[in-house]
């Protein structure tokens, strides 16, 4: 696709078109990176039709991951925070491999079984999960990609947006086999519906990818409350606009919210110096 390059007052125009709403009882980490190389930023909102917020993000150098919890108001939250909250030890580390992303989902995926057998009233909770891990593997930055459900994680290098995950739901078999189009999917009435989630016994078989990373490098995490919103054409022309990644994801947040805002909505920009 070709870049768009609006402006940064283009941003904050989305961005004042609507007042920004505080989640503050929900799982959200967010720090400033001191490192002169790695920019990022985070923003949730609980969207324009829904009364509660189900996401949660850990948004700290070196890991950006999205949940999109299920199973209602109490259940989603729990689920969502259980599964990210088993990433906090990985913070800091410039080691990590893709055998401790692993891991790491297997743990969330126990916590949220775990939870919903010790209490009745969750019973059936889940989420999605979806991220990157920056490390060092011989010698050189990569990012370890991981993806359970339906969030997704993008890439966007050298002015092209690559989807880097999998959509593990009904709609995304049929947009592969054919069926349907991107657009169709995403208003789609079984779109919500996804084939693999944390939280699930077995265990979902978790997609791990190892891609090499470069300076310029911009990553996108998000909810779908984002993408059934905001077309690939959409997020390339926000993340192309040169402005800083706070801004960035603030204004993504804002323009899905302005598109509808029909569930919660989460977005990570990481972006390499």
């Amino acid at each position: 696709m070709q870049p768009h390059s609006p402006t940064a007052s283009a941003i904050e125009a989305i961005t004042n078109e609507r007042t920004r709403t505080s989640c503050p009882n929900y799982p959200y980490w967010v720090t400033s990176s001191p490192a002169a190389l790695l920019q990022f930023g985070a923003a949730s909102d609980v969207g324009s039709v829904r009364d509660h917020n189900e996401d949660a993000l850990l948004a700290e150098s070196p890991v950006f991951v999205v949940a999109d919890g299920m199973g209602g108001h109490a259940a989603g939250e729990l689920a969502a925070s259980l599964a990210i909250e088993r990433f906090g030890d990985i913070v800091g580390r410039a080691d990590v491999t893709a055998d401790d992303v692993r891991e790491r989902v297997a743990a969330a995926n126990a916590a949220v079984l775990q939870a919903g057998a010790d209490d009745p009233a969750v019973e059936g909770l889940g989420t999605t999960l979806s991220g990157a891990v920056l490390s060092t593997v011989e010698g050189r930055p990569t990012w370890i990609v991981l993806n359970v459900g339906d969030s997704r994680t993008y890439l966007r290098r050298d002015g092209e947006l690559t989807r880097q995950t999998i959509d593990h739901s009904e709609v995304e078999e049929l947009v592969i086999a054919g069926y349907l189009t991107a657009a169709q999917a995403r208003v789609h009435p079984r779109r919500n519906v996804v084939t693999r989630s944390i939280g699930s016994d077995p265990a979902p078989e978790a997609d791990i990818w190892v891609v090499p990373a470069q300076a310029g490098d911009q990553l996108l995490v998000c909810s779908d409350g984002l993408t059934n919103e905001v077309d690939d054409a959409g997020l390339d022309q926000l993340l192309g606009s040169g402005a800083a990644p706070q801004d960035i994801a603030e204004a993504l947040v804002e323009r899905a919210c302005l598109a509808g805002g029909r569930d919660n909505v989460t977005v990570i920009v990481a972006q390499l110096g």
